[in-house]
């Protein structure tokens, strides 16, 4: 039998693949992972299609996903995930 965690809430961070492909690319420049190519980054995001957003589409019809629009900058992003920490 499975083990039951009890969580708040799933942070999610929704950025669209040409964001994502970009940024990772751009890290690419510097990162040295051998996985940061765009034949990677394909089989990443059919992964997360598949696998990945059914589990969050569950959790958001349960009200536990809280969305952060990881389409902005470093910092915009970092201030929309504060609130979800401050008690």
């Amino acid at each position: 039998m499975g083990h039951l965690v009890d969580f708040k809430f799933v942070l999610y961070f929704d950025c669209h693949e040409d964001t994502m492909t970009a940024r990772v690319m751009k890290r690419a420049q510097d990162s040295g992972r051998s996985d940061d190519n765009i034949e990677s980054l394909k089989k990443r995001f059919r992964t997360y299609v598949e696998s990945t957003k059914p589990i969050i589409e569950h959790y958001a019809a349960l009200n536990k996903v809280k969305t952060i629009n990881a389409e902005q900058t470093v910092e915009e992003v970092f201030d929309c995930i504060k609130p979800h920490f401050v008690n």
